[in-house]
């Protein structure tokens, strides 16, 4: 059984893409799509399901696939993907960064390269190489969700958008030693008792300024634009 969307990628590298995805039966699968979704990797069963996709792409820049995904116990697993099923792959990292609450995603950058993913106890910076974990905890009571969005601020350091349950949208800058809050504020949706969706933020640029605006996405099918001006975010800068 599955419970979050499966991710394409040529984890092959015969130019057509593979399905790859977690279970709750705790397995990450590797699906030939040109063989009725036959099952062509598989790496070794955890004790604990997958509740999010994972992510997948060249992390440690060797040249080779590296699928990484978070279990329901918040364990963080590293996989050297290896294209042949009887090979399941060297798992290169396995840490506790906490359960997760949102979508985790990778910032590429010289100074801060790791995975930010919401988790429970707060926004997590997770660098498998070093071992080195960065909190971050928002309004008390509250509970980040969705996914972060990653943009370039002016400073030239990686910035992170994260909404929480109550409506209150987070702008934070990624520094060495972690995490810096420069903004937050409440959309209006929510003052009105509108509730989020679960995956509630997404970037652009509305008014063709040259600067990304926020949208919110609400239950209702109703959008709130925001824009981050104030911060000279360029769109020319995003990092997805």
């Amino acid at each position: 059984t599955i419970t979050a969307a499966p991710v394409l990628f040529d984890v092959t590298g015969d130019q057509f893409p593979e399905a790859i995805l977690g279970t709750t039966k705790g397995k990450v699968v590797v699906l030939n799509l040109l063989d009725k979704g036959k099952v062509m990797m598989q790496f070794p069963r955890n004790e604990r399901g997958f509740s999010y996709s994972p992510l997948v792409g060249d992390f440690d820049k060797n040249g080779t696939p590296d699928i990484v995904a978070i279990d329901d116990a918040g364990m963080f697993h590293w996989y050297h993907a290896v294209p042949s099923r009887n090979r399941p792959g060297q798992e290169l990292s396995h840490a506790n960064v906490g359960r997760q609450t949102g979508e985790m995603v990778f910032v590429e950058d010289a100074e801060t390269s790791g995975f930010v993913v919401p988790t429970r106890s707060g926004l997590k910076w997770f660098n498998p190489q070093t071992g080195i974990i960065k909190s971050w905890q928002q309004a008390k009571g509250s509970t980040l969700q969705g996914k972060p969005r990653l943009l370039r601020l002016q400073s030239g350091r990686p910035g992170i958008l994260v909404a929480d349950n109550w409506g209150i949208l987070y702008l934070l800058e990624l520094r060495q030693k972690g995490f810096f809050l420069l903004q937050d504020f409440q959309f209006q949706g929510t003052t009105s008792g509108k509730r989020l969706t679960s995956n509630p933020i997404h970037l652009a640029d509305i008014d063709e300024d040259g600067i990304l605006d926020v949208i919110a996405l609400f239950g209702d099918g109703s959008r709130e634009f925001v824009s981050m001006g104030g911060y000279a975010v360029e769109s020319g800068f995003v990092l997805e």
